[in-house]
């Protein structure tokens, strides 16, 4: 993996309550196992955080 020097890493759970904090709007969000196959629709929490590699998300900005 080629890490860019402005890459952050977080867990899926921190980026999740980050989107809150900054008032992003999460459309979608998807987690990835280590083999690259998606979780059935879960709650973003504990098992995505546990489980998930990686996490993809469709953001938007919330309307103020």
């Amino acid at each position: 993996m080629v890490r860019h020097p402005t890459s952050i890493f977080c867990t899926i759970k921190d980026f999740v309550q980050l989107c809150d904090e900054i008032n992003v709007k999460m459309e979608r969000a998807v987690a990835l196992n280590h083999m690259a196959s998606r979780f059935a629709s879960m709650h973003r929490g504990g098992f995505w955080n546990m489980f998930g590699e990686q996490g993809v998300f469709l953001l938007s900005r919330r309307d103020s």
